[in-house]
Formats: C-alpha cells, structure tokens, sequence
C-alpha cells in the first residue's frame, strides 16, 4: 500500500492532496489508515514532503538555474517563502549556494 500511495503522489496536485485521495483510504476508516502508516514509519505528510523534494531535484536537474518561482510551482507549494524554507531544510543551504555548487 505504501508504494501505491507513493507511485499516486506522483500525479496529483501537491498544494490540495488530501489522504482522501489516495489508494485504499475508502476501503479502511480513517483511523485504521493512519495506523496503518504509522506502523510502517511514515506519515502521510513526511510521504508528501518526499515527494515534494523529488519534484524539486527533478526540476533543477531539467533547469539549473531554475528560481524558487519555478520551484514553488514544481513542489506544489503556495508561495516562495514556504518553498526556501523548506529547501534549505532539505539541503541544508540557500538555492543560490547549491546552484554555485
């Protein structure tokens, strides 16, 4: 279930993804989901940010000198500050400093 959930984040809209939308939700309660991640070490928003981060080295490995506009959009995330917060988290630098890498 957990590579099912994974494979259907890679086709939706990242900024409006609701567990509602994912694989086998209706066929369990809610709860019964959630324990289910729980129980195989993953929750449902550290599966988004994964996945939030895969489309962000995608988009920079197609544009190097991508800018955290064209970041916000490929990440799905609602604006640039929520965007640089969160890669400097993932790689633990600025945009500019990994891109002069």
């Amino acid at each position: 279930m957990i590579s099912e959930i994974k494979e259907a984040l890679k086709t939706v809209d990242l900024e409006t993804v609701k567990p509602e939308d994912m694989p086998h939700y209706n066929e369990l309660s809610g709860r019964t989901w959630r324990r289910y991640m729980r129980v195989n070490g993953v929750t449902f928003r550290d599966m988004v940010n994964q996945e939030r981060k895969r489309r962000c080295l995608e988009a920079l490995t197609a544009n190097p000198d991508a800018s955290f506009t064209d970041l916000t959009e490929a990440c799905g995330y609602r604006d640039k500050e929520s965007t640089q917060r969160a890669f400097k988290q993932w790689f633990g630098m600025g945009l500019k400093e990994w891109q002069a890498q």
